[in-house]
């Protein structure tokens, strides 16, 4: 036993010395989550449990978005899994003054900064849902279910979800680490489902933002699209 725990304690170490070193540009998703896990688990091989985790919840975005219960239902303490919602929460509140700003509305800016930073080191093509509530403070933000949206059923999930936070508005953002910010025939077709089914709830889609590194396209803000769908 003491000699296993020397060999993880000496991989944690040259992991640790690693992120010192070079930062976090270098890691893979599952080596983040693992640095992560070293802090709220003392004693265990977290290499292994960060691949399950990514496999279970699609990459590190749906693993910080996932519920405690769905975490503690996975086998993690209540602490490991407060620890791994810790870090979502904490991004939120560190960009959340960019929905608050002296009570201003969301501006095309503020949701386009706020979801690059997002996803920093992300690339997973994926796409986000934010809530926003009638003053356009936010309500919640997470990895839309499965990832993406594919289907009528995937929709009718947002819908459910905008429903149910009392949302006023939504914002969708999807990521596409290599790419043309250019909206494909599948943007399109899914701006015009989202839209059809929020409104036939009273709740608005504001946006559609296209993410590629640090650069991001509103179709919003768009003179091709925005007229048309906003």
């Amino acid at each position: 036993m003491s000699g296993a725990k020397g060999i993880h304690s000496g991989h944690r170490d040259r992991v640790r010395q690693r992120f010192m070193t070079e930062g976090l540009s270098g890691f893979q998703p599952h080596q983040i989550l693992e640095l992560i896990l070293f802090y709220c688990i003392p004693r265990r091989d977290t290499n292994e449990l960060a691949h399950r985790l990514i496999t279970r919840f699609g990459n590190l975005n749906g693993v910080f978005d996932a519920d405690i219960n769905e975490l503690r239902e996975f086998g993690l303490s209540e602490k490991s899994a407060a620890f791994i919602k810790l870090q979502r929460d904490l991004f939120d509140k560190l960009y959340y003054p960019y929905f608050n700003k002296d009570n201003d509305a969301l501006t095309i800016d503020d949701a386009g900064d706020y979801f690059v930073n997002r996803y920093i080191g992300n690339y997973s093509d994926e796409t986000s849902v934010l809530l926003l509530d009638p003053k356009s403070s936010m309500l919640y933000c997470g990895t839309v279910p499965n990832g993406s949206i594919e289907t009528e059923e995937d929709v009718q999930k947002i819908t459910r979800l905008a429903v149910m936070y009392k949302a006023g508005g939504v914002v969708l953002a999807r990521n596409i680490p290599e790419g043309l910010l250019l909206p494909s025939k599948q943007d399109i077709m899914i701006l015009r489902t989202v839209r059809h089914y929020l409104l036939r709830v009273g709740v608005e889609l504001l946006d559609y933002i296209l993410i590629s590194g640090t650069d991001y396209l509103s179709l919003a803000d768009s003179v091709q699209y925005g007229r048309f769908f906003f």
